[in-house]
Formats: structure tokens, sequence, C-alpha cells
């Protein structure tokens, strides 16, 4: 991909605007973009080189891209003090980059030798595997090959219909204020079966048959999907994603946890380290929806990795007591989600559902909502919440 250019001007007026920051607020904004530490390791000159550092870095074949950098800078000002920033929409619809992405080195490389030579990829496995996250980490190494990228959410036709109504005002194609979802999503499909370098994800196609309106003729691009299909006939050719390599989860949690830095390897950790991750990562079944649960919840209540253990071991234990099994394609989900629920109702039950959409029975349709999807173990204080 071609890294989203500023103008001279904005550009200027973006790095005079991180210079002007307190010191608190530029490591404020390096801390969440979390750039390697070599990268501003041996930066030891003015402010001003160091913002240039963080730049150079930002706009890298492995950086998190200027959109990012601008994000975290508003935060940290308010809205009356937001200058405006222009940026060429080259990458629409993706997510900031997971700084704790771990692994996945040979499923990365066979996904870009793939595309390289089917075009049309589907990637495959089951909930909560890792498909979304290891095709962001693609999009993210390999946007330097790329002129364009788009990003969509094809769950369903809504979603569909409504990320192809973006990429059509994105690139600002003539016709595109039609109110027929067909014509806007045949604009797209057309401007992509006439152009090069270009890759499109579609995230969360489980409904296959449902996209063949949405596919570009030709093979002037790359096409990526993320799906829990298992045949996807003469679609597209497709990779299957697995657990985790045992090394890999345990580093993964390591990172998450931030027991480890996001850039050091396993071999930092200390070998009690190593062995309960290694542990953990193997009771988890290297899920990493699981372990990425279990790694927010040991930064979030300052747990070593011996007392999550201990914790997790309690729980399923108590949860196969009373039901007898667990949910059979996520039982260590079941397990960590249980965790993490019971602690934030038994710290402030209502916090649950401070962000809950307003109106009638919301609070209680969404608790129930859990308690179905991940059939987890509900305290005695659930019932004041369920109340009417």
């Amino acid at each position: 991909m071609t890294a989203a250019p500023l103008s001279p001007d904005d550009r200027r007026r973006l790095l005079q605007t991180l210079n002007g920051l307190p010191s608190t607020q530029q490591e404020e904004i390096i801390f969440a973009l979390n750039p390697p530490t070599s990268v501003l390791a041996s930066n030891t000159g003015t402010p001003g080189h160091r913002v240039i550092t963080l730049l150079t870095w930002a706009e890298g074949p492995t950086g998190c891209g200027l959109a990012a950098v601008i994000e975290q800078l508003n935060q940290c000002l308010g809205a009356a003090q937001r200058p405006a920033f222009k940026l060429a929409q080259r990458w629409m619809g993706l997510a900031a980059r997971n700084r704790f992405f771990t692994g996945r080195e040979p499923l990365l490389m066979a996904i870009h030798t793939a595309l390289q030579t089917y075009r049309r990829v589907v990637f495959s496995g089951i909930g909560g595997i890792g498909k979304t996250q290891t095709a962001l980490e693609y999009a993210y190494r390999h946007r330097h090959e790329y002129d364009y990228g788009f990003w969509v959410r094809a769950a369903s036709k809504d979603e569909l219909f409504s990320g192809y109504s973006a990429l059509a005002e994105a690139l600002q194609l003539p016709g595109r204020q039609q109110v027929e979802q067909s014509v806007v999503v045949n604009l797209v499909t057309e401007w992509l079966a006439h152009h090069d370098r270009w890759l499109l994800v579609l995230d969360n196609a489980d409904d296959l048959k449902q996209l063949q309106p949405f596919l570009p003729v030709g093979d002037r691009g790359h096409l990526l999907l993320t799906s829990r299909a298992q045949a996807v006939g003469t679609l597209a050719h497709r990779l299957e994603i697995k657990t985790m390599a045992p090394a890999e989860g345990a580093l993964f949690l390591l990172r998450r946890a931030k027991l480890l830095p996001a850039d050091a390897p396993l071999m930092q950790a200390s070998t009690s380290d190593q062995t309960l991750a290694h542990t953990l990562q193997a009771e988890m079944d290297g899920l990493p929806l699981a372990l990425d649960q279990a790694g927010a919840y040991m930064e979030e209540q300052v747990l070593s990795l011996w007392e999550y253990l201990q914790q997790f071991r309690e729980e399923k234990a108590h949860l196969l007591s009373q039901r007898g099994d667990l949910a059979s394609d996520h039982p260590s989900v079941t397990v960590t989600f249980s965790l993490a629920f019971q602690k934030v109702l038994a710290a402030n039950p209502a916090d649950l559902w401070s962000h809950a959409a307003p109106g009638p029975g919301s609070h209680r349709a969404q608790f129930h909502l859990c308690h179905r999807v991940h059939r987890c173990r509900l305290p005695a204080e659930s019932d004041r919440l369920l109340s009417p």
C-alpha cells in the first residue's frame, strides 16, 4: 500500500501540533501507538527529532499508519483544538493494528502465496481462532504492495450493502447517490474490475451464497475472505487456520498480560513464567480468543500466571460440576469469560450495562444474551439486575 499521504502544509501542521504537546501527552500517544522499543530507544536528540522518528516509523511498512497517529492526537486535544488533516483514502475500513499480534508466520506466508496464485482466498476456521486478526495483520504487512485496500464486514447483506456504499462514497464514484442498493454495489464491483493493485477483505463472510452479487469479475486485484464455512466450492482457494502452536500461544499470553514487552521473545521471560504460560495455553487449547481474554484479565486484576491458573481450574471444575460439560466449540472461552463476567458483577454490577442502548428491557436482554451465548455461571447479584 502507498502510505496515505499528507500535503506538505498538513504534514508541517501535524509536526508542529505534535511538537507543541506537553511531554506527558506525547508519551501517551507513543504508548498508545506502541512502536517497537528499538524505534525510539536510540533517539537521544531533541523532542522534534523524536516526533520525526515516530512519524517515519508510522509511515513505514511495519508502522501503524498516519491515520492512527492523527486519531491518537485527536484524543489528546479538545474538539476546538483539533486540526483538520486530509488523508487520501486509499485504505478504508481497516481497524487499528493489533500490537499484541503474535506468530502465525507460516500462515501469513501461505496467504501471500495463495493470493499471488489464485487471487481469491477464503480463510476459514472456527470462531475465536484468529481469522480477523490474522487477516488484519496481513493487510498491514503487505500494504506497500497495494494502491488501495478495502475492509468490509460481511456477516449479513445489510453489512455488505453498507460497506459497499461507504466504498463508493470514499472513491467518489459517479452515481453513488443512487437509492437502489444494487446499483451502488455494481458501481463498486465495476471499479474493482477495472483497477489493479487492490486488496478487498470481506470479514465474517460465513454465508458464502449471499456474496455473489458483491464479487468483482476478472482477476485485477486480491480478494481475501474470513469465514467459518468449510465448503467453498469454486468460489476461492481455501486456507484453514488452526489453533496457535504451543510456543506462539505462550508468547501471546505473556505479551497480552503485559508480562513481556510486545516485541520481546519468549526466552526473555523467566523459566517459571514460560512453564506456566505453556500450561495455560494448553488448558485453553491454544485458542487465541481465550488467551486474549485471559491476558486482559490478568493485566486488569494484576494477577500472576500461577494465580490465574488456579482461578481458571477452579472455575472450570465448578462449571463442569454444574452442567457436566462445557460449550463444545469454545470450552476455554466459557471459563475465561465466566471469570471476567463475575469480576465485573462483583465490583459494580450496573457497570456492565452503562453503555447499553437506552430503552425498556435493554439491560435484561443483554444479560440474557450473555448467558445464552457463553453459558456462564451467574452470581446471585444478577437477580437484582433482572428484576423489572
